[in-house]
This record gives structure tokens, C-alpha cells and sequence, in this order.
């Protein structure tokens, strides 16, 4: 899946909107694991507090950089 959304929300509170590059399941492995990636050349102060957030959220995703 291409651009993946994420809704941060945190208390209950909408806080943003992380939009990934890709989103798969990767079954090169036992388990089939859910990976999110993105591909960043640079990564902006928003970038990482949002890529922290979701990490944070969502820790069954396996996240990934590329």
C-alpha cells in the first residue's frame, strides 16, 4: 500500500497525521510482520517527533527506514 495514514491522537486528541512511503507484510521471515517504511533523505524535526509518536502508538509495526 502506497502512503499509509496514521492518525496521532493522544488523549483522545487528534494530534497530527503521519503518512508513510509504504506499507507491507513482509514474509520473508517465520512470522509475517507488518512493516511501515519511509524513505527520507533528510529527516525534519517534524519527521522524528511523528516517526517517534507512531513507533510509540503502534509498537506491533515494524518501522522502518530506508
Amino acid at each position: 500500500k502506497r502512503q499509509p495514514r496514521f492518525k496521532i491522537v493522544i488523549c483522545g486528541i487528534h494530534v497530527c497525521t503521519y503518512v508513510g512511503d509504504w506499507e507491507y507484510i513482509d514474509l520473508s521471515g517465520h512470522d509475517d510482520v507488518h512493516v511501515v517504511e519511509d524513505c527520507k533523505g533528510m529527516q525534519t524535526p517534524e519527521f522524528k517527533i511523528k516517526w517517534r509518536l507512531c513507533k510509540a502508538l503502534h509498537p506491533e509495526i515494524d518501522w522502518r527506514l530506508s
